[in-house]
């Protein structure tokens, strides 16, 4: 099967103007960002679209990754976060300072709540209850909202940056993952929270699930296990000094896969409870991993044009370098089912 690439080396400013008529007074027009500083690319199903989002308030979208339009905002701090509601029609953008935006048609236009704090905001996900949003931000600060993202309420838990979120299966179920290595635990949607005993003082930058088993990404190489939704955890710690920024699963081989930003890779066989060294021939920061379900195959994207394949659950890459020498910050995948898969990689 064939993967059809869509390659990013940039995205090149545009300045769209009405065209000047003999006589008129006005000329409208809309400015965008000189070479912003992309930080994630995802693809929304539910609108069969492409959203790249970086600095400065930077949000574009595509129909099939190759031709980008600029999203009609007002928001110039930098974005870390896009995410979309269970349905997928509702889109949400945080980011510095903050910064909040709701879309209703797909990235074309966002409009900004009214501001709640000056913080700054790390990660968001939506709840099961129709409507439902919770964002992690800087100092303890967790924004709500019941009204699909047109409103939002301040709660603060503590005073440690919450930089990690995830919600269970349940929807009501959400655990966070602070700078300084505690995990918290809510079962009431994020209305009241317990603070775990920390097994590391290492920011946790990651919470995600393989089958019931949960996994924490920190940093020196340490990973936290939970087998019993988030009620109790225990260390891992694999031989690196580097954080744990990114993961994927290949069912295939029932293989994880984790990626340091130092170039590290691990994979277990057995759900996380014990790990071996990966080699992929590089050690070059890593961005991104992902799964092909149609291909069956492990990708790899890193700096520097880097991409490894592998077909064997992590055992063994091939590198595969790409044109040039971008610095690629994310890749998303479309819906799996197509006869083709379509990839869009910023850089």
């Amino acid at each position: 099967m064939i993967c059809r690439l869509v390659i990013f080396l940039s995205l090149l400013p545009v300045m769209a103007c009405s065209p000047v008529r003999e006589g008129s007074v006005s000329v409208e027009y809309r400015a965008e960002v000189i070479n912003p500083d992309w930080q994630g690319v995802a693809f929304f199903p539910a609108w069969n679209r492409f959203l790249a989002w970086g600095s400065d308030g930077s949000l574009k979208f595509s129909q099939n990754g190759v031709q980008w339009q600029a999203g009609e905002s007002d928001l110039i701090e930098d974005l870390t976060m896009v995410a979309a509601d269970w349905s997928g029609l509702t889109l949400m953008a945080i980011g510095a300072n903050g910064s909040l935006a709701r879309s209703v048609d797909g990235g074309v236009r966002w409009k900004a709540p009214t501001r709640v704090l000056d913080d700054d905001l790390f990660a968001l996900v939506p709840l099961a209850i129709p409507g439902g949003w919770v964002v992690s931000g800087a100092r303890g600060s967790l924004l709500h909202s019941m009204d699909d993202g047109v409103s939002w309420s301040l709660q603060r838990v503590g005073e440690e940056d919450l930089l990690s979120l995830h919600v269970l299966p349940d929807g009501g179920t959400l655990l966070a993952g602070s700078r300084q290595g505690r995990v918290l635990r809510s079962t009431d949607a994020g209305q009241s929270w317990r603070v775990l005993p920390a097994l590391t003082d290492t920011p946790i930058v990651d919470i995600f699930a393989v089958g019931r088993r949960l996994i924490a990404g920190s940093a020196m190489g340490r990973l936290l296990v939970s087998e019993d939704d988030g009620i109790n955890w225990r260390l891992i710690q694999l031989d690196s000094a580097g954080v744990v920024t990114t993961h994927a699963y290949d069912p295939e081989h029932a293989a994880l896969v984790v990626g340091t930003h130092v170039g590290d890779l691990y994979s277990s066989r057995d759900g996380g409870r014990s790990w071996t060294v990966d080699k992929a021939g590089s050690h070059l920061t890593l961005s991104a991993l992902h799964f092909d379900a149609q291909d069956k195959a492990l990708l790899l994207f890193g700096h520097h044009g880097v991409l490894a394949r592998s077909i064997d659950g992590g055992m063994e890459w091939g590198m595969q370098p790409l044109p040039g020498k971008a610095t690629l910050m994310g890749v998303a995948l479309t819906v799996p089912g197509k006869e083709s898969s379509e990839w869009a990689r910023l850089g």
